[in-house]
């Protein structure tokens, strides 16, 4: 087992999962796994902001096996967003993490169906920024309702600004 806090495992287990992987989308699963663990979250995804067509879409998503996340998560996949839709779309519009207690009560939550079906309820989101640059949105979801302590939203800065600075330099390399 390693040493330290939760929050020090998860950034680690962040750490370790970009520098091991060649792509945001490979890196992912590994992240979202360790950050929903740390947390006692059920489910959580990624999405990248699509330059050209001014949308998010989603490149990975994780949830412990054995949940009935399968058409929440074929629908996440297959979702595009615009800025200020949903909750990846308001955190992108807005460059501020976001929370919705109940995401089957949530007027702008175009999921809310399927999340419904799984379960789900509590979303917490956060923008993968770069200065005032959004590159991409982290989300995650829980069964139960849960509201964001002052540890998670700094803990959750901090993983969000590694990233960024992974996606920074990979798109460097791209172009």
């Amino acid at each position: 087992m390693e040493e330290g806090s939760p929050q020090q495992q998860v950034l680690y287990a962040t750490a370790r999962a970009l520098a091991e992987s060649e792509t945001l989308e490979e890196a992912a699963p590994r992240m979202l796994r360790a950050i929903c663990d740390a947390l006692g979250w059920q489910y959580g995804a990624i999405w990248e902001v699509d330059r050209a067509r001014n949308v998010l879409r989603c490149v990975a998503t994780w949830h412990p096996a054995g949940l009935p996340f399968d058409a929440f998560e074929k629908a996440t996949m297959e979702t595009r967003l615009a800025p200020g839709i949903g909750l990846p779309g308001r955190v992108w519009a807005s460059q501020e993490a976001a929370w919705i207690p109940d995401v089957t009560r949530d007027a702008n939550f175009p999921r809310a169906p399927f999340a419904e079906r799984a379960g789900l309820h509590s979303a917490f989101g956060l923008p993968i920024a770069q200065g005032s640059n959004v590159l991409g949105v982290m989300e995650f979801f829980s069964r139960d309702i849960l509201a964001p302590t002052s540890n998670l939203l700094a803990m959750m800065n901090t993983i969000t600004s590694q990233i960024a600075l992974y996606v920074q330099r990979k798109w460097a390399g791209e172009e």
